[in-house]
């Protein structure tokens, strides 16, 4: 590797180098350069720096400030072999004169007071001597600051400008200095010189209540608008005084009223301004009273605590207490000035109130009295007469009624109360003791008084019904159960008593009033007249035998209920029973009021064990006048209703003839509480929309519509078919007839929640439902001959779209 010859170079003082290195033959890519310097105060050296495929490298060389001679220079190059190349060459800076450098100088202000501003600067020149540099210094007002009046002292690079106006009243000058050089260079630099005025402040006169502080706004003025602080110059003798930025805040002292004064003054960095007096006038302000804390000592079950208020007022005011909250374990009376404090019996602890005092301007804070109650070391213990037939053991021992002893704080003691026979203990009472427990353990906390009660065993009276019940002048509804002591008498009257019947259960009789004594558990039926309440006779009878053979049973619906069992015997042309409600073969079977319809499922063997075995004929027959007022009589085959219905209306048939042999057939006898209703439908032949207006016994569509091909209803938002049809729906239904009759009972009232969009629906038989009063139905439909069709109405047995805006509950 080679590197090529570099002349002698010669740059002027301050000047850079800037040449081009070539370089042959180097192996590798890269190349490193660096330089050596003879004279380190000239030129200082290169560090290295790497090349990368280049054979023709820029050098620069920067020699240091304000130096000038000559130095060798070498060019060291280094390839990435470690083979290197050098070369050497002369490097001669030669001098150059530099101007002179002046300092900058702020602008100044003078103040009024001030005769002669002085100014330090400074000079700068490395080529020449400071005595050989010139100075050239005017001023642009010579009325105010001749040139003259203006004097340079100092020598070398620190120099004093001394000014000195003509007048105190100084307006803006600008001040020109120039300095040169033996060269002939030269530096400039210029200020101005501005008067100050100084700022302005004003006296106050300030008013405050005693006891509060003030702020006061000591804002003053300046004409050049310089930021001013404030000095306190005399504080105020009866108060303190703090300054933040342009507020005084004045606090005089403590129940302090009169006169108080402050004087102040103003800078703005350059002049005070005059002092200023601030004249403060305190008003007289009455002082609220100050309570005090309060700490007593008594104990436990003391008769009564004198408690006495010290106080202060500074106003010497006269003083009256109030108070504030109560004390929670004892009781407080009120006299002129002091009061009187009664703890709770055998309370011991601590105990407050809390109290204010008024000079009747002003309350004090609240202030408040404690009271330590100590504890009393023994309780005495009394147990009165017991009442009713019965004992007590103190700790196991008997002991004679009434009875007293001391205890010591704390004991443990266990009372039992032992009940003569046939009586009961019930509870024990006293001051400070209500308790039903038994032994009842005690602690001796307190002084107790303790009396045992003992009583005759409770007895439970349930009385049953639909009316009401008087017992020793309280009126109660019925059903009702109620507990009474042994051989307790009571009067009952049934109410209404134009409507009473008799008495069921364990008391029989129509007599009402009526007196009781209680002495077991009894369960008594009040029956009034009530359509709700009935029992029949059905009755089996033999057609076809030269003699008559009868079996009968009784069902019916009553506030009890009550059953028999059958007793069939060995022998009999005929039977006749009924199926209790868990299925136990009756001869009676009353139910207890509490539905709307009921079942009775009887069994009828109309041939008996008798005779031959060729089938016979039996009867069953009623009295429809046994019957309730109210609902319909029904008679099915079978004991499911899926049988058919072989006497619809057993009031205008009242027998019906079994045939058969020696077996049981089954029927169920059905009462429903509500009438029975009927509803036609007007059809068309195809697709109708419908609803069931009726609750019916048979709901299948096939039963309701024998010839109906199929059935539809509309469920989140699809069609699902329908074999089985409910109140309130909307079907689609595809009929051959114009009409069909059904019968049900009528529905309940009831409301059903539709989400929002369209649904099909129905309403109940007894009334036209206009809903479009509702803000949540936007529109219904209906369909008639072959086409949809507004409407404001809904009519029993129709089937609607209706669409709802939003979710909504309809009842109908």
């Amino acid at each position: 590797m080679t590197q090529e010859i570099i002349p002698e170079q010669t740059i002027d003082e301050d000047t850079q180098l800037q040449l081009t290195v070539y370089i042959c033959g180097a192996d590798g890519d890269d190349v490193t350069i660096s330089t050596l310097s003879t004279n380190a105060l000239l030129v200082l050296e290169n560090p290295p720096e790497v090349y990368h495929l280049q054979n023709q490298i820029p050098l620069v060389i920067t020699p240091s400030p304000n130096q000038n001679g000559s130095a060798t220079i070498t060019v060291l190059a280094i390839d990435t072999q470690g083979y290197t190349a050098q070369t050497e060459f002369q490097l001669t800076i030669v001098a150059v004169n530099d101007p002179p450098e002046l300092s900058a100088i702020p602008n100044q202000i003078i103040a009024p007071s001030v005769n002669t501003i002085n100014i330090p600067f400074t000079v700068f020149d490395i080529d020449t001597e400071y005595s050989d540099l010139t100075f050239d210094i005017q001023s642009s007002n010579p009325s105010i600051i001749p040139n003259d009046r203006i004097r340079m002292t100092g020598t070398g690079k620190d120099r004093l400008l001394e000014i000195t106006p003509l007048t105190s009243v100084v307006e803006m000058t600008d001040i020109h200095i120039t300095v040169s050089d033996s060269g002939g260079l030269t530096s400039s630099t210029g200020f101005t010189i501005s008067g100050n005025r100084p700022p302005i402040i004003s006296n106050r006169e300030i008013t405050l209540d005693e006891d509060k502080f003030v702020h006061i706004l000591i804002k003053g003025s300046d004409e050049e608008n310089d930021p001013l602080t404030y000095t306190v110059v005399n504080l105020p003798a009866h108060g303190t005084i703090t300054i933040d930025g342009d507020i005084a805040t004045y606090q005089p002292d403590l129940n302090f009223n009169g006169i108080d004064r402050f004087s102040y003054k103003a800078n703005d960095g350059f002049s005070d301004s005059t002092i200023a007096d601030v004249l403060l006038t305190i008003y007289a302000i009455n002082d609220p009273p100050v309570a005090e804390n309060l700490f007593y000592q008594i104990t436990e079950n003391t008769e009564k605590l004198l408690i006495s208020f010290p106080h202060t007022d500074i106003d010497g005011d006269t003083l009256v207490y109030n108070i504030v909250s109560f004390p929670q374990h004892g009781s407080i009376s009120k006299t002129s000035s002091d009061l009187m404090y009664k703890p709770e019996d055998w309370f011991w602890g601590t105990d407050t109130l809390v109290y204010t005092l008024s000079d009747g301007q002003c309350t004090s804070t609240t202030a408040t009295v404690n009271i330590a109650i100590e504890r009393a070391s023994q309780y005495v213990l009394n147990i009165s007469e017991a009442e009713g037939n019965g004992s007590i053991q103190l700790n196991g021992t008997d002991i004679i009624l009434p009875w007293s002893e001391l205890f010591d704080s704390d004991t443990r003691i266990m009372l039992e109360a032992i009940p003569l026979s046939d009586w009961v203990f019930d509870s024990w009472s006293g001051d400070q003791v209500v308790s039903s427990i038994n032994p009842l353990p005690l602690t001796m906390n307190r002084g107790m008084t303790i009396k045992a009660h003992f009583v005759p065993p409770m007895q439970r009276l349930t009385l049953l019904g639909h009316q009401d019940v008087m017992i020793n002048d309280e009126i109660l509804s019925l059903p009702i159960e109620k507990m009474f002591y042994r051989g307790t008498q009571i009067t009952m009257t049934g109410i209404p008593q134009q409507l009473f019947v008799k008495w069921a259960g364990d008391l029989s009789g129509s007599e009402n009033p009526k007196t009781i004594t209680i002495e077991t558990p009894m369960t008594i039926g009040l029956v009034f007249t009530d359509p709700n309440e009935w029992q029949a006779v059905v009755r089996l009878e033999t057609s076809d035998l030269p003699d008559i053979y009868t079996d009968e049973i009784t069902i019916g619906v009553s506030v009890l209920a009550t059953t028999e069992p059958d007793q069939l015997s060995s022998v009999y042309a005929c039977s006749l029973l009924v199926y209790s409600s868990d299925n136990q073969n009756c001869r009676t079977d009353i139910r207890e009021n509490e539905g709307t319809e009921y079942h009775w499922v009887i069994a009828v063997n109309p041939h008996g064990n008798m005779g031959s075995f060729e089938p016979r004929k039996a009867v069953l027959q009623w009295n429809p006048n046994q019957f309730s007022s109210e609902g319909y009589y029904r008679l099915y085959e079978g004991y499911n209703l899926n049988g058919n219905i072989v006497v619809s209306d057993m009031r205008s048939v009242n027998t019906f003839t079994v045939s058969g042999g020696d077996s049981m057939q089954y029927f169920t006898i059905v009462w429903s509480s509500y009438q029975v209703k009927e509803f036609h439908y007007i059809t068309e032949n195809g697709w109708n929309l419908i609803s069931l207006p009726l609750l019916t016994d048979n709901s299948q569509l096939n039963h309701l519509f024998p010839d109906a091909a199929i059935a539809y209803e509309f469920i989140d938002g699809a069609y699902v078919s329908a074999e089985q049809l409910e109140p309130g729906k909307g079907y689609w239904i595809k009929v051959t007839k114009t009409g069909y009759d059904i019968t049900g009972k009528p529905l309940k009232s009831q409301c059903v929640n539709f989400s929002k969009g369209w649904h099909l629906i129905g309403v109940t038989d007894n009334q036209v439902y206009e809903p479009l009063s509702m803000d949540c139905i936007e529109s219904i439909y209906t369909y008639d001959k072959g086409a949809y069709r507004s409407v404001l109405q809904m009519l029993p047995g129709k089937g609607y779209w209706v669409k709802f805006s939003k979710n909504c509950d309809l009842c109908w």
